[in-house]
C-alpha cells in the first residue's frame, strides 16, 4: 500500500481527445522525470473517460503502455474519421426531425467495442455517464464486465443531440458531461474507501480550458466586450467547478498539479472529427 493516494481526474476534454491525450503524456514524463508514482485511481467524463480507461488498462511500471496506447487509440480514429462519424442517408435535417440525433455514431460505437476486446484494469476507474431518464449522474467502475464497460464508453461519446442516446442498464444514456465537466469528487471517493484519510490523497487535474482566470483592464472596455468578458467568465467557473467545489469540501486534499491550455480551445462542429 502506498503511503498516499494519487488520482488524476481527466475532464470532457472540450471535444479534444487528443489534446487531453498529450496532456497525460506529458504529465506521466513530468512524473517519471522527477522520481514521483503515477496514479492508482483516474476518473474521467466524455472524451475523458476513454483516456481515463485506456489510462486503467496498464499497471503501474506500464506508463509507456498507457502513452503508447493513448498515441495508437486516437491515431486510429484519425485514420478512419470519415467513416466513424457519418450523416444519415437522408441527410442531418431527416436526423433533426426523424431520428433523435444529427448524425449516425453507429460506426463509432463499433469502433469503440472492436478497440478495447480486453477489459483487465489496473488501476482504479470512475467512468461517469448521464441518465437520460431521470436526469442522474452515475459513476461506474472497473468492477463491471466487460460488455458493461464499453456500453458505458459509447455513452460517454454520446453527445445529446448529435449522436444517438445509448441502451444499457434499463435505461438511456448519454455523456456525463451534460452535468459534470470533471469529476473530482469520485477519485477522492474512491481514494477514502481504499483506506487514505484527506491529508494523504494527491489529485492532478487535467481541464479543457486554461485554468486560470486572466485580468482585464474592464474601464476601456466597450458593451462588446464586456459581454466577451462576462462569457469568459461564465465559462471559467463552469469548467472549474468540480475542482472548486472539491477543494472546499475536502480542504486537506493536495491538488498538486491543475493543467488545462493557456488559450481556449474551439469547439468543432462535429465532435471526435
Amino acid at each position: 500500500m502506498f503511503n498516499k493516494c494519487y488520482g488524476l481526474a481527466l475532464s470532457d476534454s472540450n471535444n479534444l481527445g487528443p489534446y487531453q491525450a498529450g496532456a497525460i503524456m506529458g504529465l506521466l514524463h513530468e512524473l517519471n522525470h522527477i522520481g514521483l508514482p503515477s496514479h492508482q485511481v483516474v476518473s474521467g467524463v466524455s472524451l475523458g473517460a476513454l483516456n481515463g480507461y485506456i489510462f486503467s488498462q496498464h499497471g503501474f511500471g506500464d506508463e509507456a503502455g498507457i502513452i503508447g496506447q493513448l498515441n495508437d487509440f486516437w491515431m486510429k480514429i484519425a485514420e478512419q474519421n470519415s467513416e466513424i462519424v457519418k450523416s444519415w442517408g437522408w441527410g442531418t435535417i431527416y436526423g433533426f426531425f426523424q431520428e433523435n440525433s444529427l448524425y449516425d455514431a453507429s460506426n463509432l460505437y463499433k469502433f469503440i467495442a472492436d478497440y478495447f476486446q480486453v477489459h483487465d484494469p489496473k488501476r482504479h476507474v470512475n467512468l461517469g455517464i448521464t441518465n437520460v431518464l431521470n436526469g442522474q449522474y452515475k459513476s461506474f467502475k472497473g468492477v463491471h464486465s466487460r460488455e458493461e464497460i464499453i456500453k458505458v464508453l459509447q455513452a460517454s461519446v454520446s453527445f445529446p443531440g448529435v449522436f444517438k442516446f445509448v441502451e444499457a442498464f434499463d435505461s438511456l444514456w448519454f455523456t456525463g458531461s451534460a452535468i459534470y465537466e470533471i469529476d473530482v469528487i469520485a477519485p477522492i471517493n474512491h481514494c477514502k474507501k481504499l483506506g487514505y484519510e484527506d491529508k494523504d490523497i494527491v489529485l492532478d487535474v487535467i481541464l479543457s480550458g486554461n485554468p486560470h482566470l486572466p485580468h482585464q483592464a474592464a474601464t476601456i472596455m466597450n458593451a462588446f466586450q464586456v459581454g466577451s468578458r462576462s462569457f469568459q467568465i461564465m465559462n471559467y467557473y463552469e469548467r472549474m467547478f468540480g475542482v472548486l467545489r472539491a477543494q472546499s469540501g475536502h480542504p486537506d486534499v493536495e491538488f498538486r498539479y491543475i493543467i488545462g491550455p493557456e488559450r481556449e480551445m474551439s469547439n468543432k462542429i462535429i465532435p471526435i472529427q
